[in-house]
């Protein structure tokens, strides 16, 4: 056990609530799963007693919070317990702890009348990965402290800069009953649980001013950057509803299997290095896969592999969409996939597009603008389009690091240029932009052939709108 795992240990006897934040990697986990057990052999026999675990979601329970409970059964110093180890059939179980005068289980954190019900004598309340536990979740929690003596425990990497956990930290007002904890990067390294190379390469990947970096490695609270185009919150949301998906067999709500709508790629191999990726969209709102292409410096070379790769996906899916960049080599990729008898559509970030913004008010000077600011708000949580994100690090540092460049005299939105970017960070944002393809190529795309009337358009011997 590391020094500061010891300490909140200890503080959880000396204070009633105690929320700790962290780096990814720290060992919170093992910190909780720790607890369930001391608060289970110490109050066992001597008094009714609950130790009610829930997390963001689900699979933070079922994949690792009971699992570490598990593990760290196995580890006890029986020798030194005043009891036998657990019975695997009756009172440890896959996620339940059931002994004789209490128990410690699992409950979803959208159900908060089972909460709010969880009375006991002794009662231990952990919330793990707290960052996006549903503020009625947090509400109905309250209730189960009104009797008896309880303690809770909040832990978890820190995200956007907004909700309950966050609101503790910053002891904002109806908060001060919470003693705060937040275990640094260098106590972290010290304790050899985090990588200092893992740290450094999340700095020099993604700007150490990122939220990324910030949230990961430093444990601080963080969203957009000054003039960011996408939150980090929207993005953690988006991925939380892939991994949904993702376990729910890749069906959609009705019980059939999703089917591949779009797919979208981005061609590397410039005088930049990049990767070539593709993304592959289901049902028009959830990016299923990414795939990225190993550099490859030769520029014939790098078109050549991703037709290939594109051509294949496209004959197994049969996509409605075939969306990749045209600006540069890119315009090979797209006319070699023509040559194949593919549909494919070149999207040229510097066209002029007619699309405005959800208000009406604000139109794009151009298509890279008019991507991003339409992949934003396709990510809005209570206006979008329930869009849906592979748990990518590589793809959250992407959407979340381009800046806005405001507004020019016309209400026209600009953004940073690829160029820009690769200033600024180092690397180019092809995963972003692979998803952006596919996922707003078909809007920009539609936008385009309505103002012309379903007319055939040529730009840079490029198509796009209707074809006739």
């Amino acid at each position: 056990m590391t020094a500061y795992q010891l300490r909140v240990a200890v503080d959880m006897g000396l204070y009633d609530r105690e929320a700790v934040r962290a780096p990814r990697g720290a060992g919170k986990t093992a910190i909780a799963a720790l607890l369930v057990h001391h608060w289970a052999l110490t109050h066992d026999g001597y008094t009714d007693w609950k130790a009610l675990t829930t997390a963001s979601n689900w699979r933070q329970l079922e994949r690792y919070l009971w699992p570490e409970v598990h593990k760290w059964a196995r580890r006890l110093r029986w020798d030194r317990i005043p009891r036998e180890p657990y019975n695997p059939r009756f009172e440890l179980q896959r996620m339940t702890l059931r002994l004789t005068t209490g128990e410690a289980s699992a409950v979803a954190s959208d159900d908060p009348e089972t909460m709010e019900g969880a009375h006991a004598s002794a009662l231990l309340v952990i919330f793990d990965e707290a960052k996006i536990i549903p503020p009625m979740t947090w509400q109905s929690m309250e209730g189960a402290f009104s009797q008896g003596t309880g303690k809770w425990l909040a832990i978890s990497t820190p995200g956007a800069a907004m909700g309950t956990f966050y609101d503790i930290h910053r002891q904002a007002p109806g908060r001060e009953r919470w003693h705060t904890v937040h275990i640094n990067l260098s106590e972290a390294v010290e304790a050899g649980r985090v990588s200092a190379e893992w740290a450094e390469g999340l700095k020099n990947t993604y700007g150490e001013s990122s939220p990324v970096y910030r949230t990961f490695a430093l444990a601080e609270f963080a969203d957009a950057e000054a003039n960011g185009v996408i939150p980090l919150s929207w993005v953690q949301m988006a991925q939380a509803r892939w991994e949904d998906w993702h376990d729910g067999g890749r069906r959609r709500p009705d019980g059939s299997p999703s089917v591949v709508t779009g797919i979208g790629f981005d061609v590397g191999g410039d005088a930049g290095g990049d990767h070539s990726t593709i993304a592959i969209v289901y049902d028009g709102h959830i990016v299923g896969d990414l795939l990225k292409i190993e550099r490859a410096v030769d520029p014939g070379r790098a078109t050549m592999e991703l037709a290939g790769r594109v051509n294949g996906l496209a004959v197994q899916y049969r996509p409605q969409w075939l969306i990749g960049d045209v600006i540069g080599i890119g315009a090979g990729v797209v006319h070699r996939l023509r040559e194949l008898g593919q549909n494919a559509l070149g999207y040229n970030a510097s066209l002029p597009t007619p699309l405005r913004d959800r208000s009406g008010e604000l139109g794009y000077v151009n298509w890279r603008a008019a991507g991003w600011y339409t992949m934003a708000e396709a990510l809005d949580p209570k206006e979008g389009m329930g869009l849906a994100l592979p748990p990518s690090d590589e793809l959250m540092g992407d959407l979340t690091g381009l800046q806005g460049l405001g507004i020019v005299s016309r209400g026209l939105r600009r953004v940073e240029s690829k160029e820009q970017v690769r200033k600024r960070l180092h690397r180019s944002p092809d995963l972003a932009d692979a998803v952006i393809h596919a996922v707003v190529g078909p809007i920009l795309f539609m936008a385009a052939a309505d103002e012309q009337k379903g007319r055939r358009v040529v730009q840079d011997q490029i198509q796009y709108g209707e074809w006739t």
